[in-house]
């Protein structure tokens, strides 16, 4: 292992074509804790080093190979697959699969590796990262339910964060153009004060030099000296006169470059600039053409979440636990986020009935019942917001 200044680099050779990788996994030390969503996803994302700041840790959260894109969560587990039998064999059911798909015509999984851009767009290569590990994980004889609804969540905290951070952008880049504007205008007044004093300065010379104060011997050297005089205050004028019509120039260029810099934010605001600007909604759209299980923004991928902890809770999560619970709770809150009010309420019901069952099978065991609490906790605020927003609105229809 290699470690650099926010994470550590971990040497894996890729189960699929035994290609040697370098991943990278974050260093715990090296984000500051933040406050959680409802939905369990970090509200701000602050790095000890804030110049990363408008990056995502889950760029980190997907392994892709370098060679033949086979991609899964970045975990122990997957770092050390030799060692795990099971993998093993779910990876040999997935390898001939996996390389059909790479081989086909317009392969989508080629189309997203090939478009993964780490170092210059760091949060749209995390999104393709993703998908490419959903992409795998559904070419599985037996998909993973609940993986793949945590992989969709994810993918849903990131078109999140990417428009709070295009948002917060465009806030700060409109607090710069306005003190660029206003140290403009008081330049350009100070520039139209000045002109006004040397107005008033260059009639008062000129008042004394077409006046007869002088006269006698010092009157013979009068006519040409006032010449020189009067060149010097012309050219004075023209230069203010120059001065005003360039800063006139300056202030119409300026605003075209502030209105075609802030348009372009107001237009795109769901990618970050160098998302927008390189077509990356067209280009996943293109790909959603060919496969459905591509997401184009954070509601989407919040329905697939709930579509996949949905059968999740039907097949591989029916027992009572720590887990189960969690993913009611978070069928809910995903549901309650994408506007399904009633299906939220419906398992916000089920989290309060089974976390209340929980706590009490577990009030001996203390440590045991500090996750089922907050969740029930969560469950039953929510629930209480779900019920206001219903109520307002059948109120609204009637």
């Amino acid at each position: 292992m290699s470690r650099n200044n926010h994470t550590v680099l971990s040497e894996v050779v890729c189960p699929l074509c035994q290609t040697a990788n370098q991943f990278e996994v974050v260093d715990a030390s090296s984000i500051n804790e933040s406050e959680r969503d409802s939905d369990f996803s970090q509200k701000e994302i602050h790095w000890v080093d804030s110049s990363l700041d408008s990056i995502h840790p889950l760029l980190y959260y997907v392994a892709v190979c370098r060679n033949c894109y086979f991609a899964c969560e970045l975990t122990d587990r997957f770092i050390n697959w030799q060692k795990h039998p099971s993998l093993i064999q779910k990876i040999n059911r997935l390898k001939p699969v996996h390389f059909e798909k790479l081989s086909e015509y317009d392969s989508s999984i080629k189309k997203l590796g090939e478009a993964l851009n780490i170092e210059q767009f760091p949060n749209r290569s995390a999104i393709i990262k993703i998908h490419l590990a959903i992409i795998d994980e559904l070419l599985n004889d037996d998909p993973d339910q609940h993986q793949l609804g945590r992989y969709y969540m994810r993918i849903g905290w990131l078109y999140r964060f990417i428009i709070a951070t295009e948002s917060d952008k465009t806030t700060k880049l409109k607090s710069k153009f306005s003190d660029i504007e206003k140290s403009y205008s008081e330049f350009n007044d100070n520039i139209s004060k000045s002109k006004t004093d040397f107005e008033s300065f260059s009639n008062q010379v000129n008042n004394h030099l077409d006046s007869d104060e002088i006269t006698g011997k010092f009157n013979s050297r009068k006519e040409l000296q006032v010449d020189e005089i009067s060149g010097s205050l012309n050219n004075l004028t023209s230069l203010f006169e120059q001065l005003q019509e360039d800063l006139y120039d300056f202030d119409i260029k300026f605003s075209g470059y502030k209105n075609t810099i802030l348009g372009r934010s107001s237009t795109n605001p769901i990618f970050e600039s160098n998302l927008s600007d390189d077509g990356f909604s067209e280009f996943l759209s293109q790909i959603k053409s060919e496969d459905e299980n591509i997401v184009l923004n954070e509601p989407e991928a919040l329905e697939k979440a709930v579509k996949h902890f949905m059968n999740a809770l039907d097949n591989s999560l029916k027992t009572f636990g720590h887990r189960r619970l969690q993913v009611l709770y978070l069928t809910g809150e995903l549901s309650r986020r994408v506007g399904d009010y009633e299906t939220a309420k419906k398992y916000f019901n089920m989290t309060i009935g089974e976390g209340q069952k929980l706590i009490s099978e577990n009030i001996d065991d203390q440590p045991r019942l500090a996750l089922p609490r907050k969740i029930l906790e969560l469950a039953t605020e929510q629930m209480q917001f779900c019920n206001e927003i219903t109520v307002k609105y059948n109120a609204e229809v009637i």
